[in-house]
């Protein structure tokens, strides 16, 4: 045999070897691990747990997008990160193109993980991150009408460098046979307003303090706001009665305004939104107590 053929016969050999060992002690103990390509999964440099990274995938019967790339958010924050990769404006240019021509639904479903602080007016992180990309799909022409959205807490969630990455899946739905009964608005509408969200707060405060209540109201009322056309959110700032009435209407107009820059704060549009004043008319309480003071010193969320 030649010394040609003999090389060749040793690396073959050690090709052989190799595929062997590789599968014999890394593919065997994982059994079908290494098959499943559903999801990237990475190690999280600050956890000893493997989590997967969600792609940013649009799929329906007959409309498929998939890249691995998706949104990413800092930890405790509802803003996602930018710049948006230009493949994920790909895939929206073509479901807006989609849309054009069919009937359907995005589902957006963003997720929080449990020791995350809910610092948004959303019921809670996940919910705030889906309405931050449902504004980035509006902003790219995709009507507010045909996106619902959702919030779900996860640890299986990646964080890499206090980065969560892809904590966001999308849902494209198609209407089936089975025709749902029209949803009566105008029904919602006379719900919501009959219990509006009340805020009342002091001069100076940069935040407002919202309970699970309050900001499942405000999940509610954009939902509505987003699926009924020319809708609105009506803040109005009230004031008791000391002092002249001029001096109450404009510190009531200063309540509506930081309310209204606190929703803009949080992702909901500033069209969305009438700020006014009525100073001291329409009190809850009496003005002869303080506690009656207090309760009139508010700003009033309602829907247009």
């Amino acid at each position: 045999m030649s010394k040609k053929a003999t090389y060749l016969l040793g690396i073959l050999a050690t090709l052989i070897i190799g595929c062997f060992l590789y599968h014999q002690f890394c593919c065997v103990p994982c059994g079908t691990a290494c098959l499943k390509k559903d999801k990237t999964v990475i190690l999280s440099p600050d956890s000893t747990a493997l989590h997967p990274t969600y792609p940013f995938a649009l799929n329906s019967n007959d409309f498929h997008f998939t890249t691995q790339n998706n949104f990413n958010f800092l930890k405790n924050d509802f803003k996602k990160l930018l710049p948006i990769d230009d493949s994920i404006t790909l895939g929206t240019n073509s479901l807006k193109a989609f849309f054009e021509k069919n009937t359907a639904t995005l589902k957006i479903t963003g997720f929080t993980r449990k020791d995350e602080i809910n610092n948004s007016i959303f019921p809670n992180l996940g919910y705030a991150r889906a309405n931050d990309v449902k504004n980035y799909f509006i902003a790219q022409g995709i009507p507010s009408a045909k996106i619902e959205i959702n919030g779900v807490t996860s640890d299986d969630i990646m964080v890499q460098n206090e980065t969560l990455l892809g904590p966001v899946t999308f849902d494209l739905i198609k209407p089936t046979s089975e025709t749902k009964p029209e949803t009566d608005w105008q029904a919602i509408k006379t719900q919501l307003n009959s219990d509006p969200l009340t805020l009342y707060f002091d001069t100076g405060q940069t935040q407002i303090a919202l309970t699970e209540t309050d900001r499942q109201k405000i999940a509610n009322m954009i939902h509505y706001i987003d699926h009924v056309e020319n809708a609105k959110l009506d803040v109005v700032g009230y004031t008791d009665n000391v002092g002249n009435r001029e001096t109450n209407i404009h510190i009531g107009q200063q309540r509506a305004d930081f309310a209204k820059n606190y929703l803009i704060q949080n992702g909901v549009a500033p069209d969305k939104i009438n700020s006014n004043s009525k100073g001291p008319d329409n009190p809850l309480q009496s003005n002869a107590t303080k506690e009656g003071q207090a309760k009139n010193r508010r700003t009033v969320i309602t829907i247009h």
